[in-house]
C-alpha cells in the first residue's frame, strides 16, 4: 500500500464537510462550520465560529476555541476542547474528556474514562461517566449550583458555601455522576 497525504485549500471562515473511511483529519486556521465523519483516525480542528459536527468510530479529537454548537461522537478515543461558547454535547464510549473555558450548556458522557472542566464560567454542565474521576474547576468569583454523586468514591466541593449566589454573576448549574471514582468541583487555576 502506498500513503497517501490530501491536501485541501480553502479560504478562512469556509464551511468544511469532510467524509473519510479511515484516516486523520487536521483542519487548520478558522472554519465557520465544520462537519467532519471518519470510520477511524484522529480529528484536529483549529477553530470553529459556527457549530461544529465531528463523528469518529476510534481516534482522538482535538479541537480548539468552538464559538457555535458542538457535537462530538467516538466510539473510542480521548476529546480535548480548548474552549466552548456555544451548546455543547460529547460523547466518547471509552476515553478521556478535558474541556478549557466553558461558557455554555455542556452535556459529556463516557462509558468509561476521566472527565474535566478547568474553567466553568457559566451555563449547565453535565457530566456522566461509568467508571472515571470527575473534575470541575469553577471561574474565581463564580457563584455554582453543584450536584456531585458517586457510586464507589468521594464526592466533594472546595468551593466556599453561601446562601447567596454572587451578585451580577452568570449562572453556573454543576452536575456529574460517576459509577466508580472521585468527583471534584475545585476552583479554576487559570
Amino acid at each position: 500500500a502506498i500513503p497517501l497525504a490530501v491536501v485541501v485549500r480553502a479560504p478562512q471562515g469556509s464551511r468544511i464537510d469532510v467524509h473519510s473511511g479511515s484516516a486523520d483529519v487536521t483542519i487548520t486556521g478558522s472554519a465557520a462550520r465544520v462537519d467532519v465523519h471518519s470510520g477511524s483516525g484522529d480529528i484536529t480542528v483549529d477553530r470553529c465560529d459556527g457549530s461544529a459536527k465531528v463523528q469518529t468510530g476510534a481516534g482522538a479529537v482535538r479541537l480548539g476555541p468552538m464559538f457555535g454548537g458542538v457535537n462530538v461522537r467516538s466510539g473510542s478515543g480521548d476529546i480535548e476542547v480548548s474552549s466552548v461558547g456555544g451548546a455543547t454535547a460529547l460523547n466518547t464510549g471509552s476515553g478521556d474528556v478535558w474541556l478549557g473555558a466553558v461558557a455554555g450548556d455542556v452535556m459529556v458522557r463516557t462509558g468509561s474514562g476521566d472527565l474535566t472542566v478547568a474553567d466553568a464560567a457559566s451555563g449547565d454542565i453535565e457530566l456522566f461517566t461509568g467508571s472515571g474521576e470527575i473534575r470541575v474547576g469553577v471561574r474565581a468569583g463564580s457563584g455554582a449550583e453543584v450536584d456531585l454523586r458517586s457510586g464507589s468514591g468521594q464526592a466533594r466541593s472546595e468551593l466556599d458555601l453561601a446562601d447567596t449566589p454572587p451578585e451580577d454573576t452568570p449562572a453556573l448549574r454543576v452536575r456529574g455522576k460517576t459509577g466508580s471514582g472521585n468527583a471534584l468541583v475545585t476552583t479554576a487555576t487559570t
